[in-house]
């Protein structure tokens, strides 16, 4: 649901957008079959949704269609669909379908920008829903994205793809195209919430076409975090990645990417890394975390901190294998105390002692148990 500041300012974005494309149709009209043809099949369906403007009926379908201010956004849905069917019917070359599509998309996208850099322009904060990161409008300029990305990676040779990052000379329409695609996915990508961004799939495209300098420069800007953490410990060598992941713990700061390659070591199995952080914010992540907190506090020598934390994790243990494994920890943390609590460790050892009594009993039971199936 959008506020009314938010309806007022896409008011605005949308006419200095229509007349940046309306000037962009009058100096490319000859070249633009598809557009043309997405303009006359939208203004049809305008003349049945609003009727013929009695004041004048004689409007051409692209004047018609931009005397719909409101309407606006769905000359984009339009235009991609054209193109789909364009290239199914295999009446144009893929790479002409996809450039004019593509043009399109930024020649709006570039109006938008102009719009909210005037003095008359209405600020909404980035967090806020705005026509432009609706999904039902944005899922075009992805589809028209993936298109572009598959036609690029079904079409430039292996050899080529692996050297991209070398300044490789694409073809000039693969080229063009190329460059379209990363203006949208700039577009896209500072449309979407920080979750959608985060281990893009946007991203992760240019990085298989080879591009690994604009993949990274992408996933820095727009904070994909699984992005970067993977490519630090898959593209980096052992000092590389430290130094990588140390920029990005202050960069980031403030985005909570320190909780998220926590958390994300802890997911890999990564537990070596994880307890070798340094500082309070691992400490703080791990205090909450019992079963691997106890580890780092014997390596630092926290004994005691060690013991109170398995015997809570012993407590709330209903498994009694592992319980047992939790109290006979918790007993070896005690014996490595300063000073030792003698009542305290015939406590634990007697609580051992009841654990190994209760699988001798049932090992017994279910030894029984066989023989007598056998018998």
């Amino acid at each position: 649901m959008r506020s009314g500041k938010a309806v007022i300012a896409e008011l605005g974005e949308k006419l200095v957008s229509m007349i940046a494309t309306f000037r962009w149709l009058s100096e490319h009209s000859q070249s633009l079959p598809l557009v043309n043809r997405a303009m006359n099949e939208l203004a049809k369906s305008y003349v049945i949704r609003f009727g013929l403007p009695k004041s004048n009926p004689y409007l051409s379908p692209t004047d018609y269609v931009y005397s719909k201010v409101s309407t606006f956004h769905e000359l984009v849905s339009a235009v991609v669909q054209a193109g789909d069917q364009a290239m199914l019917d295999n009446l144009h070359s893929k790479a002409q379908v996809i450039i004019e599509v593509g043009s399109l998309l930024l020649t709006l996208v570039e109006g938008v920008q102009d719009a909210r850099h005037e003095d008359f322009a209405i600020h909404i904060e980035n967090d806020f829903s705005t026509w432009l990161n609706q999904p039902d409008f944005l899922t075009h300029f992805t589809a028209h994205l993936n298109t572009a990305l598959d036609f690029l990676t079904s079409s430039i040779p292996a050899s080529a793809v692996t050297t991209l990052d070398e300044q490789t000379q694409l073809p000039t329409p693969h080229s063009t195209i190329y460059e379209q695609c990363l203006q949208l996915a700039h577009f896209v990508l500072s449309q979407q919430s920080p979750a959608q961004r985060n281990d893009s799939e946007i991203i992760s495209r240019f990085a298989m076409l080879g591009n690994q300098r604009d993949a990274l420069e992408l996933a820095e800007k727009y904070r994909d975090f699984t992005f970067l953490v993977v490519y630090c410990y898959n593209r980096l060598d052992k000092r590389q990645c430290e130094k990588a992941l140390n920029r990005y713990k202050k960069e980031y700061e403030n985005d909570n990417f320190y909780d998220f390659l926590y958390t994300w070591y802890q997911q890999k199995g990564m537990f070596n890394h994880l307890l070798a952080e340094p500082g309070k914010k691992a400490s703080d992540f791990l205090a909450k975390r019992q079963e691997l907190n106890w580890i780092r506090q014997v390596e630092e020598g926290q004994f005691t901190q060690a013991k109170i934390t398995l015997k809570k994790m012993a407590n709330n243990e209903k498994d009694e294998h592992k319980k047992l494994i939790e109290l006979s920890l918790c007993k070896f943390a005690a014996l490595c105390e300063e000073q030792e609590n003698l009542p305290e460790i015939a406590e634990l050892s007697e609580q051992i002692s009841e654990l190994h009594e209760k699988q001798r009993m049932k090992e017994m039971n279910r030894e029984g148990s066989e023989n007598i199936e056998i018998e």
